[in-house]
């Protein structure tokens, strides 16, 4: 794949992006409105910011990867979101996005990363498996925040 063009580069989310930023996360988050969707990223965004990256295209946020470091094990962390723009895809910033967010968990010590995709975004999957993820377990979501009750989970892992 070519290099990212630096003006793809990403780079940290910085607090007033937030509510511009937010409403990309509906792609991934079932039944969560934006208010919800804008606080759970401030939080995020607060707590670690080195996680929650956008890459600007033409002027416009055009992509962004949010995370967390696990809160009982600091050595792993969660890849929450990844979305992309839709007239931004295919130009390699989903790849740009979690290659930046892995280097970012690395420096904040975690060995391993998951990630959590629905049915609904059963694509997810194998875009987390070209980076090297793993499909580790296959659940059924039980009152998870932004995934439909019942719904068939994929838990992903890469080890750092």
């Amino acid at each position: 794949m070519d290099a990212i063009p630096t003006d793809m580069t990403p780079r940290p989310l910085r607090a007033e992006e937030v509510p511009l930023i937010a409403p990309l996360l509906r792609q991934t988050n079932a039944e969560v409105s934006d208010i919800e969707l804008e606080a759970d990223l401030r939080r995020s965004q607060a707590s670690w910011p080195s996680l929650q990256l956008v890459v600007d295209v033409e002027g416009r946020l055009a992509g962004l990867v949010a995370g967390r470091v696990d809160s009982k094990d600091p050595t792993l962390g969660w890849s929450d979101d990844l979305v992309v723009e839709v007239d931004f895809r295919g130009r390699g910033l989903g790849d740009a996005l979690i290659d930046a967010q892995l280097d970012a968990f690395r420096g904040l010590g975690c060995v391993r990363v998951r990630g959590l995709s629905p049915q609904s975004l059963v694509a997810q999957v194998s875009f987390f498996e070209r980076h090297g993820f793993r499909v580790i377990a296959e659940e059924r979501a039980h009152h998870l925040w932004g995934v439909r009750e019942g719904e068939t989970l994929f838990v992903t892992e890469r080890r750092l």
